[in-house]
């Protein structure tokens, strides 16, 4: 399951956002879909020193001391999106490889369109209208489909040119946890210190609702 280690695009989108971007993040307020295990959330929180507010599934409603308070989520569902947003005004939105499965199970309907309706209710309320999608390309067809969902609804996409940049974090950062496989396949350590080299099929797409 996704949401039982982290990922690596997460922990490349982090630095991405603290590096490349920051008046987007830090000290803002943020929202993450698909926050998984919330490392994304956490590093946003700790470097940033940004509000996150992290959601999924299957988890617990919890502020925390750290910067991070975690609310439950079903993408699709806007009256539960909707509460959220009406306790916490949020500056943007951030998403990392929320494209990976079609469903949860095969019982349940395609993530696309739910996850495309969760984005566009959370953009528009937004005080930036704006915020960032990260994925590894895995199937092309598929994530044309959802960025096709999300012009439907008047959000714009502009995936951040290639190449994108190598970045380099703490090896400690992710001492200890549970990541993909592309964390040996698109890093390079040296001296404790982690080069984030991100792959030809690494994507960062940023969203703007109109």
């Amino acid at each position: 399951p996704t949401g039982a280690q982290s990922w690596w695009v997460g922990v490349y989108l982090a630095s991405w956002l603290l590096r490349c971007a920051p008046e987007a993040v830090r000290g803002r307020t943020i929202l993450e879909l698909g926050s998984g295990l919330g490392w994304l959330a956490q590093r946003l929180a700790d470097e940033g020193r940004s509000r996150v507010v992290a959601t999924d599934l299957k988890i617990q409603d919890q502020a925390t001391d750290d910067g991070v308070t975690w609310r439950v989520h079903a993408w699709g569902d806007e009256a539960s999106l909707s509460a959220i947003l009406d306790d916490v005004a949020v500056d943007c939105v951030v998403a990392s490889e929320v494209l990976h499965w079609p469903a949860l199970s095969v019982l349940d309907d395609d993530t696309l369109a739910p996850l495309a309706a969760s984005l566009d209710l959370a953009l528009r309320r937004a005080t930036s209208r704006s915020g960032v999608v990260a994925y590894r390309q895995r199937d092309v067809q598929r994530e044309r489909t959802f960025f096709h969902l999300l012009e439907g609804r008047g959000v714009e996409a502009r995936a951040v040119a290639l190449p994108l940049p190598t970045l380099a974090i703490p090896a400690a950062l992710v001492a200890g946890m549970a990541v993909d496989d592309d964390l040996a396949r698109l890093t390079e350590t040296r001296d404790d210190v982690l080069r984030l080299v991100p792959g030809p099929d690494v994507r960062l797409v940023r969203l703007a609702a109109r």
